[in-house]
């Protein structure tokens, strides 16, 4: 290994003249670079190297594929899958009269709130607060003290606006 170690390091120290005439200049051997003006025997690299060239055009076309299939499968789901899920809960819309393109999510205290057509006719006609079951004594009791507080018109209507610098200011 020294003496293969040894020949990189005195590279710096070998010269070579161009052999064409007009040229004739000195160089390196380290900055030369060698070349044949015929045609390389195709080695054991150059068969590895056309083998990862083709396994990654592989590779890209299976993840253009991959991107293509979870496009469509998206596209069915909203297609398919979704109108299933809300036919699923939709009684609970339909008892009210709410679409369920009006309703977003909640979850916690209540279920879903409803903006009765303001998705659909773009007029809003009431704000229904939904909720399918109430489970255990303390969502109940929850559900209750929301029930009091709108029956008593405990309630009132606040615009905050936050600024840029992240103030805040009541309308």
């Amino acid at each position: 290994m020294a003496g293969f170690d040894a020949f990189f390091k005195e590279q710096r120290h070998v010269f070579g003249v161009c052999p064409n005439p007009e040229c004739r200049t000195v160089s390196r051997l380290a900055d030369i670079r060698v070349s044949y003006r015929a045609r390389y025997v195709k080695d054991w690299m150059d068969t590895v190297e056309d083998q990862v060239a083709s396994w990654q055009e592989k590779t890209d076309e299976l993840d253009e594929k991959r991107k293509e299939l979870r496009g469509k499968s998206i596209e069915r789901a909203r297609r398919t899958i979704l109108p299933k899920k809300l036919k699923s809960i939709s009684p609970l819309f339909q008892k009210q009269g709410v679409k369920p393109e009006d309703i977003k999510v909640v979850s916690h205290p209540i279920d879903f709130i409803a903006f009765d057509g303001l998705i659909t006719d773009e007029t809003l006609r009431r704000i229904v607060l939904l909720e399918s079951e109430a489970s255990g004594r303390l969502r109940s009791g929850i559900q209750k003290s929301i029930m009091s507080t709108i029956d008593n018109q405990r309630y009132d209507w606040s615009v905050l606006r936050v600024d840029e610098e992240g103030r805040i200011t009541q309308e």
